[in-house]
């Protein structure tokens, strides 16, 4: 992400530094916490009157330094650059409001830029903002109020306390070059030549009468307010204790602070209250107006009083020159500092900067999400992995109905087909799902108009009922006869992938129940029901008085007569069950209170069916008809049987066996889902189309035969990691050796990264690097996983990365990377390279699973001379606690 930021010309005034304070730790807050983005300045060339020119000046910008997100801090200060969001393209645009948008001033005063109109257009351009970021919470609630901009959208960063601040010990007379040899109070802000100033020398005066004090203004005063002060301060008699300091900042400042008996704070209506926390940190008592914008950052650590009435500051100097320093209220003021942080403000900036800078997608959905149809799972497993990058709004015709909650991110629209060309400018890239069968007319006229990925669904195989546009779009799809057909309609681009099938949550039935036999999909002559029927007869006449069978799905009514008539005759209307298509929940119960599933259809194309791998998936052991891609499947997955016509006993043979062995059974349960996770993975669906959508994946067919050859896992091709004199002895890391199909056992294995980046810069260290847990035998679980770190330094922090990558790309634009840290090591010397050792099991098991995507681990300070490794230990799935 390459963030630009443009700095306004802050006033020469307290103030003013103040500002320059907030923003100067921010920004370098912000280098600290992201160091993986680009932070680039924008400064306006001010001779660039004519709006036209200013645009062109800031387009070249953008586009040389291919900026993600153009930060405006403090729009509406001293310089307003009339800035319009089309002019920043498809960068985002942010704003950073230091100070209130329209300060209360006296009635019919418009001065300060500050008419309704001037009002107005400072409220439509943050309406334009993608972003807005304040300093407060009454700031907010302000722009909310003023702008109409939802509170989602705007991001409090209330700023944090630098190292000069809290760390100075208290010296014995800081104003000493100025005259000034006794206790002081150190006042700053603004207006002190008006009402507020006037309050604030009668005051003094009063409250220091019988123990005089100086006053030290930390400020440059402004054209005629030293006369007017020292006027009124010569009239009470205080003159000579009147001392300006001109301008303070940094560890000077810090030294007043520390220094002074009390600091009066006396801003602008609105003005930034940093200076209250920098403050409390030094352990001086606070005295402030009674505002939203100060109270929030004092709290009731603060002396609150109208600066507008003399008799109340009196009050106010009084009791904090006399008490304010005692030892509770110092810690409590330095407790109340110390909530504010600048690296917490500086990651609640990155991630509104990241939230601000997601791409929108949209997704053509062609069906529902919903059973019965496996096929239409695809968006509803691909929409989780989407949102974790992108805002999406899904679309859909008038008969899709209403969209299930797939995930919590409210990043997620719905809107209807209709409603998509008036919007379409917005996107940076455009899913459709489309059916062979069933192509939806507009979808398809989008196509031609808006080319974009394109998700196939050719469950059924058949001709092409679509009119493709040749050349255009991306075309994934699931079987090579498709791809064959789209490449003879002149598409060029087709990706071939498996489609992807979710692991569902397990559940047995533990209950006294008859064994089932369980059948899912289209019901039709050749589906080997009729044959299945008679088995269970045999079964039943051979003692086995306690098999069922249920078969589920659409049903032309004639035939269903007939399986109904057929099980009549054979006996068994009480133990046969012949229903309509299943929702997902229903689905579910029925599957874990079933124990064989049986799939007799003849196979289409080159691929299993969604429905038997819809079955596998739940662990069921299921017996299929040997033919097509059946016959590729290993015979501990799925029992093969021949089904000639009048021949039942193959099958018969098969139902008994799997009926009686409960070993065989529970072997080929966890074969079946193994067999689903590694070759139907969503997580490796979801991230192939997301790299489609960044543009990081060459246009290459991606073969499965070639992408997976039989039922072997992928091999990592890393090197053992080697090891310094100066690391610890642990496990040298050994490349996996491919496991053998389908035999999981207990065992251990190190695995050196399939991917490792390492980006120095500067002093700063960047290394970015993964572990593919496919190297593991199908259907082992991970009994545990720790991840072994070379680094050097005392501390190291590991993060989750969020985003696909490879070494090609990682150089031109850094993967996302989750703020938090998902652990943290240290160690008390500084010195040589360290192993830190982190239990990743948890996390290892999510990637295994498809939980959550394994796009790998950032962290710093890795070592140069040693990879991370992994070591993994394994067993079967029934030996996990």
């Amino acid at each position: 992400m390459n963030v630009a930021y443009c700095l306004p010309r802050l006033p020469e005034r307290f103030d003013g530094l103040a500002k320059r304070r907030y923003i100067g730790h921010l920004l370098d807050a912000l280098g600290q916490v992201g160091p993986e983005h680009g932070w680039i300045r924008y400064e306006p060339d001010a001779e660039e009157a004519a709006p036209e020119r200013r645009q062109e000046t800031l387009g070249r910008f953008l586009a040389e330094h291919a900026i993600d997100l153009f930060v405006s801090v403090e729009p509406f200060g001293s310089r307003e650059y009339g800035w319009s969001k089309p002019w920043f393209g498809k960068a985002k645009l942010a704003a950073l409001l230091l100070e209130r948008v329209a300060p209360r001033t006296e009635a019919g005063d418009p001065q300060g830029g500050r008419s309704p109109e001037t009002v107005r257009q400072r409220a439509e351009f943050l309406r334009g903002c993608d972003l807005v970021l304040t300093v407060s919470e009454s700031l907010k609630r302000e722009v909310v109020r003023l702008a109409g901009i939802p509170a989602d959208n705007i991001e409090v960063v209330p700023g944090g306390i630098a190292p000069p601040f809290g760390s100075v010990e208290r010296p014995d007379s800081p104003g000493s070059r100025f005259g000034l040899t006794g206790k002081y109070a150190l006042c700053a802000g603004a207006e002190l030549s008006g009402r507020q100033g006037e309050a604030l020398i009668a005051a003094f005066a009063a409250a220091t009468r019988d123990e005089p004090c100086f006053l030290a203004i930390a400020d440059e005063p402004a054209d005629g307010e030293r006369d007017k002060l020292l006027a009124l301060a010569e009239a009470a008699g205080i003159k000579e204790r009147i001392v300006w300091t001109g301008l303070v900042d940094g560890e000077e400042l810090a030294h007043w602070y520390a220094g002074a008996e009390l600091f009066a704070f006396i801003p602008a209506e609105g003005a930034i209250g940093l200076p209250l926390l920098e403050a409390m940190a030094s352990g001086t008592p606070v005295m402030a107006p009674n505002g939203a914008e100060w109270n929030e950052a004092g709290r009731d650590a603060a002396y609150r009083v109208d600066p507008y009435d003399a008799e109340r500051v009196g009050a106010g100097l009084r009791q904090l020159l006399n008490g304010g320093t005692e030892h509770a209220l110092v810690v409590k003021r330095k407790m109340q500092a110390r909530k504010f942080d600048w690296r917490t403000s500086a990651e609640k900036a990155l991630r509104a900067f990241r939230e601000a800078c997601r791409k929108r997608v949209a997704v053509f959905a062609a069906r529902p999400f919903a059973r019965p149809e496996p096929a239409s799972g695809i968006p509803s497993m691909l929409l989780p992995f989407l949102t974790e990058q992108y805002d999406c709004d899904i679309y859909a015709g008038d008969g899709f109905g209403s969209f299930p909650p797939a995930t919590p991110s409210r990043r997620v629209r719905s809107f209807r087909f209709e409603q998509f060309p008036d919007r379409a400018p917005d996107y940076d890239a455009i899913l459709y799902l489309v059916d062979l069968e069933e192509p939806e007319a507009v979808v398809t006229e989008y196509m031609r108009q808006y080319p974009g990925i394109v998700l196939v669904d050719d469950e059924k195989p058949g001709p092409l009922a679509l009119p493709l546009p040749a050349e255009q779009g991306t075309f994934i799809v699931h079987r090579a006869e498709t791809a064959r057909l789209l490449r003879q309609s002149g598409c060029s681009s087709v990706t071939r992938l498996r489609k992807p099938i979710k692991l569902p949550v397990m559940v047995s039935a533990i209950m006294d129940r008859d064994f089932t036999f369980a059948s899912c999909g289209r019901m039709e002559p050749g589906d080997g029901l009729m044959t299945a029927l008679e088995c269970i007869r045999q079964l039943v006449d051979g003692g086995r008085d306690d098999v069922r069978l249920w078969a589920a799905g659409e049903c032309d009514p004639d035939y269903r007569e007939r399986l109904l008539a057929h099980a009549r005759s054979l006996g068994l209307e009480d133990r046969i069950e012949f229903l309509d298509p299943l929702e997902e929940n229903e689905y579910g119960i029925r599957m874990s209170r079933s124990d064989v599933c049986l799939y007799l259809r003849d196979p289409n194309g080159d691929e299993p069916s969604d429905e038997l791998l819809e079955m596998m998936s739940h662990g069921k052991p299921t017996v299929v008809l040997g033919a097509g891609p059946h016959l590729n499947m290993p015979d501990d997955v799925v029992r093969k049987t021949d089904l000639d016509p009048g021949e039942r006993e193959p099958l018969y043979v098969s139902m008994v066996q799997l009926y009686e062995d409960a070993e065989l059974r529970k072997k080929m349960r966890k074969q079946a889902r193994a067999y689903v996770a590694a070759r139907h993975s969503p997580s490796r669906y979801a991230s192939r189309v997301l790299s489609l959508i960044e543009g990081r994946e060459e246009r290459i067919e991606a073969e499965l035969a070639e992408e997976m050859a039989g039922f072997a896992p992928d091999v990592p091709h890393a090197a053992p990691p080697s090891e310094p004199e100066s690391v610890p002895p642990g496990p040298a890391p050994e490349p996996a050796e491919a496991a053998a199909p389908i035999q999981p056992v207990s065992g251990a294995l190190t695995l050196g990264p399939n991917r490792i980046r390492r980006i120095r810069k500067g002093k700063s260290v960047r290394c970015y690097f993964s572990f593919d847990l496919a190297s593991l035998p199908p259907g082992a679980a991970i009994k545990s996983a720790v991840m072994h770190i070379p680094a050097r330094g005392k501390a190291v922090r590991v993060h989750r990365i969020s985003a696909d990558w490879n070494e090609r790309t990682v150089s031109r634009r850094l993967p996302r990377i989750r703020p938090k840290p998902i652990f943290r090591g240290v160690r008390k010397q500084a010195k040589g390279t360290a192993v830190f050792k982190w239990d990743c099991t948890r996390l290892a098991r999510m990637w295994r699973e498809g939980v959550v995507t394994n796009y790998g681990v950032y962290a710093p300070a890795v070592s140069a001379a040693s990879r991370p490794w992994l070591f993994v230990e394994y067993g079967q799935e029934g030996d996990m606690s």
